[in-house]
């Protein structure tokens, strides 16, 4: 949010922000959601569903037993690390159904900490002042490369982790930036992977090593 506030309008770093700021809002929604526990399947037994002990594969791969949740993408499942639990997971999942897939960005400039969003120069336990100089000051630590990747769970895919096209970024701008009617009509989503997005990121590689990513504890490694 303070790189987007301290951004130009328009710019390159205000717009990938902005695609940030969307995939997080859609996240956040599912999340709250989620909490409301309101599922229709409380009553059938498909939450409570535990595979028999003579599923030999099953156990083999999941000896901790089935996730929370079937909503779930690849690589995005390790909610025992995850601020909302479960529901993080549901909010991935959302991101990929909506959006075509996890929208990830480049983070080299950033350092890690011992929680999620921490950074030694932006200490939450500190005084923050919001003025315009502070923002701009804050912004500094914040701010990141401008590229845009995606880490997408759908068919056809590629398991690994894709930069977008400049052309796809464009696409997807227009639609967040465009008339109601407009965009309704001509909607880019959701986004996928293809054989021209050669920049391509292993997700096997840990996230604070490559520097892709959203959040630094969010992908299994």
């Amino acid at each position: 949010m303070i790189a987007y506030q301290s951004a130009a309008p328009g710019s390159r770093l205000f717009n990938t922000r902005l695609i940030e700021l969307v995939s997080r809002a859609i996240h956040h929604i599912e999340v709250e959601l989620a909490f409301l526990n309101q599922s229709p399947h409380k009553e059938d037994g498909l939450l409570v569903f535990t595979p028999p002990e003579s599923g030999l594969v099953f156990w083999k791969y999941s000896p901790d037993g089935p996730l929370p949740t079937w909503l779930h993408v690849q690589w995005y499942k390790n909610y025992k690390h995850y601020p909302n639990g479960p529901s993080d997971m549901i909010g991935y999942w959302t991101e990929n159904y909506i959006l075509g897939g996890i929208f990830i960005f480049e983070c080299r400039h950033e350092s890690s900490g011992p929680f999620p969003g921490y950074d030694a120069e932006i200490d939450p336990s500190l005084p923050n002042k919001r003025s315009t100089n502070n923002i701009l000051s804050l912004a500094k630590t914040y701010r990141k490369l401008d590229g845009v990747y995606i880490k997408s769970d759908r068919d056809p895919r590629t398991n690994r982790i894709c930069k977008l096209l400049d052309t796809q970024k464009n696409e997807y701008l227009d639609f967040l930036h465009g008339d109601t009617d407009d965009a309704a009509i001509n909607s880019p989503l959701p986004l996928r992977p293809s054989d021209d997005n050669l920049n391509r990121v292993d997700p096997e590689e840990p996230a604070l090593d490559t520097g892709i990513y959203r959040d630094s504890w969010e992908r299994l490694s």
